[in-house]
Protein backbone atom coordinates (compact mmCIF):
# COMPACT_ATOMS: atom_id res chain seq x y z
CA UNK A 1 0.00 0.00 0.00
CA UNK A 2 1.01 3.41 -0.52
CA UNK A 3 1.85 6.10 1.80
CA UNK A 4 1.09 9.56 1.85
CA UNK A 5 2.74 11.97 3.99
CA UNK A 6 0.67 14.58 6.64
CA UNK A 7 1.84 17.55 8.16
CA UNK A 8 0.25 19.66 10.90
CA UNK A 9 1.93 22.74 13.28
CA UNK A 10 1.05 22.32 16.81
CA UNK A 11 1.54 24.86 19.62
CA UNK A 12 4.91 23.87 21.89
CA UNK A 13 2.89 22.86 24.98
CA UNK A 14 1.04 20.16 22.77
CA UNK A 15 4.23 18.68 20.70
CA UNK A 16 5.91 18.78 24.55
CA UNK A 17 3.00 16.43 25.74
CA UNK A 18 2.67 14.39 22.31
CA UNK A 19 6.81 13.71 22.88
CA UNK A 20 6.21 12.62 25.82
CA UNK A 21 2.99 10.53 25.32
CA UNK A 22 5.47 8.71 22.21
CA UNK A 23 8.51 8.20 24.99
CA UNK A 24 5.74 7.10 27.95
CA UNK A 25 4.85 4.33 25.23
CA UNK A 26 8.43 3.47 23.85
CA UNK A 27 7.26 4.52 20.36
CA UNK A 28 8.38 6.92 17.51
CA UNK A 29 6.62 10.57 17.20
CA UNK A 30 5.65 8.78 13.23
CA UNK A 31 3.73 5.96 15.37
CA UNK A 32 1.91 7.49 17.67
CA UNK A 33 0.59 9.82 15.40
CA UNK A 34 -0.33 6.74 13.01
CA UNK A 35 -2.11 5.23 15.70
CA UNK A 36 -3.94 8.13 16.28
CA UNK A 37 -5.14 8.59 12.98
CA UNK A 38 -6.04 5.63 12.33
CA UNK A 39 -8.47 5.10 15.92
CA UNK A 40 -9.86 8.36 14.86
CA UNK A 41 -10.88 6.93 11.61
CA UNK A 42 -12.30 4.16 12.56
CA UNK A 43 -14.89 5.73 15.38
CA UNK A 44 -18.33 6.78 14.01
CA UNK A 45 -19.17 10.46 14.29
CA UNK A 46 -21.51 9.82 17.57
CA UNK A 47 -18.22 8.18 19.08
CA UNK A 48 -15.81 11.01 18.74
CA UNK A 49 -18.53 13.17 20.26
CA UNK A 50 -19.40 10.63 23.18
CA UNK A 51 -15.37 10.48 23.69
CA UNK A 52 -14.76 14.71 23.66
CA UNK A 53 -18.11 14.65 26.22
CA UNK A 54 -16.37 12.21 28.18
CA UNK A 55 -13.05 13.83 28.48
CA UNK A 56 -14.72 17.00 29.13
CA UNK A 57 -16.53 14.97 31.83
CA UNK A 58 -13.75 13.19 33.68
CA UNK A 59 -11.77 16.69 33.29
CA UNK A 60 -14.92 17.66 35.39
CA UNK A 61 -14.80 14.75 37.69
CA UNK A 62 -11.32 15.33 38.45
CA UNK A 63 -11.42 19.18 39.62
CA UNK A 64 -14.57 18.48 41.40
CA UNK A 65 -12.23 15.63 43.21
CA UNK A 66 -9.67 18.34 43.71
CA UNK A 67 -12.20 20.41 45.24
CA UNK A 68 -13.71 17.93 47.67
CA UNK A 69 -9.59 16.93 48.83
CA UNK A 70 -8.90 20.56 49.30
CA UNK A 71 -12.52 20.88 51.26
CA UNK A 72 -11.98 18.01 53.61
CA UNK A 73 -8.23 19.76 53.99
CA UNK A 74 -10.20 23.12 55.47
CA UNK A 75 -12.30 21.04 57.80
CA UNK A 76 -10.00 19.12 59.14
CA UNK A 77 -7.64 22.48 59.97
CA UNK A 78 -10.86 24.28 61.15
CA UNK A 79 -11.81 21.28 63.23
CA UNK A 80 -8.34 21.36 64.70
CA UNK A 81 -8.65 25.09 65.35
CA UNK A 82 -11.97 24.38 66.78
CA UNK A 83 -10.41 21.91 69.19
CA UNK A 84 -7.47 24.39 70.42
CA UNK A 85 -10.07 26.69 71.07
CA UNK A 86 -12.07 24.54 73.49
CA UNK A 87 -8.83 23.35 75.20
CA UNK A 88 -8.33 27.00 75.67
CA UNK A 89 -11.22 28.06 77.31
CA UNK A 90 -11.40 25.12 79.44
CA UNK A 91 -7.81 26.58 80.62
CA UNK A 92 -8.87 30.29 80.94
CA UNK A 93 -12.33 29.16 83.05
CA UNK A 94 -9.99 26.91 85.25
CA UNK A 95 -7.53 29.84 85.49
CA UNK A 96 -10.73 32.66 86.16
CA UNK A 97 -11.80 30.41 88.62
CA UNK A 98 -8.68 29.84 90.89
CA UNK A 99 -8.28 33.26 90.42
CA UNK A 100 -11.92 34.14 91.68
CA UNK A 101 -10.80 31.80 94.70
CA UNK A 102 -8.20 33.36 95.96
CA UNK A 103 -9.70 36.80 95.76
CA UNK A 104 -12.51 35.13 98.16
CA UNK A 105 -9.84 33.86 100.19
CA UNK A 106 -8.11 37.09 100.25
CA UNK A 107 -11.67 39.33 100.94
CA UNK A 108 -12.70 36.73 103.46
CA UNK A 109 -12.50 38.35 107.19
CA UNK A 110 -10.02 37.37 109.26
CA UNK A 111 -12.16 36.01 112.06
CA UNK A 112 -13.84 33.16 109.39
CA UNK A 113 -10.10 32.67 108.54
CA UNK A 114 -9.24 31.84 112.22
CA UNK A 115 -12.15 29.73 112.76
CA UNK A 116 -12.33 28.30 109.81
CA UNK A 117 -15.36 29.13 108.24
CA UNK A 118 -15.87 28.91 104.92
CA UNK A 119 -17.22 31.64 102.26
CA UNK A 120 -21.30 31.10 101.58
CA UNK A 121 -21.53 30.31 98.03
CA UNK A 122 -24.29 32.32 96.15
CA UNK A 123 -25.38 31.17 93.39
Amino acid sequence: MKTKTITIRVNQDLYQKFVAMAESEAVTLSELARKAVDDICHQTSSERHQTSSELNHQEEIKWFKRQLETRDEQIERLEKLVDQEQQLHAISQKTLEAQRLQIEEKTRPFWRKLLGFSPIKQE
